[in-house]
């Protein structure tokens, strides 16, 4: 994971794709979560766009 330093900052391909590694773990389960309706919506997207911000990278969408 991600180091909190935010290792994202360093601007390196491989500091950036682990950034993505997370960020698409983090997205995936929140599909599967909002699939089996264990949270709403307006949760996931909300959760989503904090973790893209937190990890510094383009979000996607639910």
């Amino acid at each position: 994971m991600v180091n909190e330093t935010n290792d994202t900052k360093n601007n390196t391909p491989a500091a950036y794709l682990v950034a993505e590694v997370c960020y698409c773990m983090a997205f995936f389960m929140l599909k599967k979560l909002l699939e089996q309706k264990i949270l709403s919506p307006e949760i996931c997207q909300q959760i989503n766009v904090a973790v893209a911000e937190k990890y510094g990278v383009l979000r996607l969408n639910i």
